[in-house]
C-alpha cells in the first residue's frame, strides 16, 4: 500500500475507506441500512444506526460502489 492510500490512519480503496467499503457490501448483501451499519459500528444504538446508515446512503463514493457491487452481481449472475 502506498502512502497516497492512506488516510487517518484508514485504509483507502479506490478513494473509500475501509468502512465505506464494508458497509456497501453489507448492504448490497441485504439491503438494510441500519444492519450494514450495525455491522460496521456494532456498539452503536439500533436509533441512531437507522440515522447513520440512512446518512452513509447518501454518500456519492458509498452510493456509486453500492450501485458497481450491484452491477457486478447482475453480470455474474447472467454468466449462469
Amino acid at each position: 500500500m502506498c502512502r497516497s492510500e492512506v488516510k487517518k490512519g484508514k485504509r483507502k480503496y479506490q478513494g473509500i475507506t475501509h468502512e465505506e467499503r464494508l458497509f456497501a457490501l453489507e448492504y448490497v448483501r441485504d439491503g438494510n441500512a441500519t444492519r450494514a451499519y450495525l455491522a460496521i459500528r456494532p456498539k452503536a444504538k439500533a436509533s441512531s444506526a437507522g440515522v447513520s446508515g440512512y446518512e452513509w446512503l447518501k454518500k456519492p463514493k458509498v452510493k456509486k460502489l453500492i450501485q458497481s457491487l450491484r452491477n457486478q452481481i447482475g453480470r455474474a449472475s447472467c454468466r449462469e
